[in-house]
């Protein structure tokens, strides 16, 4: 939970950091009531398009984010893309339509949506994106997925270590997802972390699934579970 709280806070306050002293376009419907004394103003309007908010971890960090952006009495919407890059684009391209004065952006493929940022950018919004590093953006939030699953494929040596030799190897099935950038170099890191901390022959991977969300991967992991009990 404070990774989650900690996370908000961070998004929220690198929004802040971009919204102070920024001039914005004319104002939209509604604008008029909100205070402007040189570009700075008492509430901004935020678009948020998130990968997926049946992952429990993002879904837990934009509920606190939700709740601070409520604390300041900013304007915001919170969707969805369901992890598809057109809907995400079309998700900015309303954003820039209603008159955003910022706009959140957990890119499905971050790529895909380079173009329809700059749009966004040449509107005079604010641009931030995190997980994955992007060109046309104001701000980039980016964490080191690989060195974070090299953590995790440390913490899992640790147990194997312990409790399996070369003679009883470990059975392992590794949760990612190649389709999503930055889950594919998590799920590297985790093999490089095992490879690098583990015993000589104590463990070898027997699957890799996708698991972007809790109920993908449960299906997944149970299907492995039947083929590899042990």
């Amino acid at each position: 939970m404070k990774k989650k709280i900690l996370s908000a806070i961070l998004c929220v306050a690198m929004i802040a950091t971009m919204a102070v002293g920024c001039t914005t376009k004319s104002p939209t419907s509604g604008g008029d009531d909100k205070k402007d004394d040189g570009g700075k103003k008492d509430s901004y309007k935020v678009g948020i398009t998130i990968q997926s908010l049946k992952n429990d971890y993002w879904a837990g960090v934009m509920g606190k984010l939700e709740e601070l952006m409520k604390d300041k009495g900013w304007d915001y919407t919170l969707q969805d893309c369901s992890d598809n890059s057109a809907t995400q684009i079309s998700q900015i391209e309303n954003f820039i339509t209603s008159g955003c004065d910022l706009i959140m952006v957990h890119p499905s493929d971050a790529e895909g949506v380079e173009t329809v940022c700059q749009s966004a950018l040449d509107a005079g919004i604010k641009v931030m994106c995190w997980d994955d590093p992007m060109t046309n953006t104001t701000a980039n939030w980016i964490l080191d997925n690989t060195a974070l699953g090299n953590d995790i494929g440390k913490t899992a040596a640790a147990f194997i270590n312990e409790h399996y030799t070369a003679d009883k190897p470990a059975e392992v099935c590794v949760i990612g997802k190649p389709s999503t950038k930055v889950l594919l170099e998590r799920a590297n890191g985790i093999k490089e972390g095992l490879e690098e901390n583990c015993d000589e022959g104590n463990y070898k991977i027997v699957a890799e699934v996708d698991g972007l969300e809790a109920n993908e991967a449960q299906t997944n992991v149970e299907t492995v579970l039947q083929a590899h009990p042990d």
